[in-house]
Formats: C-alpha cells, sequence, structure tokens
C-alpha cells in the first residue's frame, strides 16, 4: 500500500476485518518483549542488521515448529502461534521501512558457523 492509499478513507484497509482476539495475544506477546528488551527494539540501528532480521525469521518457525510438535504455551504463557505472529509482523514492519529479509537459512548459517 502507497501513501496515496492512507490519505483515501474509501482504499483504507478494514481493520475490523482482523480477528480481535488473536491480536490482543499476538500484542500480549508483543508487550512482554518490550518489557524483556526495549519498546519496538527491532526498529533500532543496530538491531537491523541481517543476522538480527534472520534471527526473527528463524524465531518465527521455531515457534510454529514447536506448536506443530505439540507445545502451544511457552514459559511465558503465551501461545507459540502468537509468538510466531509477532515475529513475522515485525519482519514486516522491517520490510516496510526497506529493510532486507534473507531467506536463505542455509547460507546464512553456514556463514554464521564460521564467524
Amino acid at each position: 500500500m502507497n501513501s496515496e492509499d492512507n490519505t483515501n478513507p474509501s482504499r483504507k484497509p478494514d481493520l475490523t476485518r482482523l480477528p480481535m482476539q488473536a491480536l490482543y495475544e499476538v500484542a500480549n506477546v508483543i508487550q512482554h518483549g518490550d518489557e524483556k528488551y526495549t519498546r519496538s527494539d527491532w526498529r533500532a540501528p543496530h538491531k537491523r542488521t541481517p543476522e538480527e532480521i534472520n534471527d526473527h525469521l528463524r524465531a518465527a518457525i521455531g515457534h510454529i515448529a514447536e506448536f506443530l510438535e505439540g507445545i502451544e504455551i511457552d514459559e511465558s504463557g503465551h501461545h507459540k502461534l502468537a509468538h510466531a505472529a509477532g515475529r513475522l509482523l515485525i519482519l514486516l514492519d522491517l520490510k516496510s521501512m526497506g529493510d532486507d529479509i534473507c531467506l536463505d537459512l542455509h547460507s546464512y548459517e553456514k556463514e554464521k558457523g564460521k564467524a
């Protein structure tokens, strides 16, 4: 969506179509992260490195994998899918700010192992 879409009320997305209970769960997870670290710390320049950005992707995939293994709630008391959704929303936010998201996790792991 471009900025022109945001100024035309008839072109704005209808946010009431989003599942509110799920959004509350994701908001609780992000708030938990804000309390543990710093509010919206993923936006800080030192947190926008390829490694940090890919950590969000790996964490989202990890939360989904754990959910598929039967683990629904983590040690913080929040649902694994809410954690995954939060990480994916963070990635969308970073992407909207122009950051690259590397989907080649295998080569990323190889490079990380060399360091």
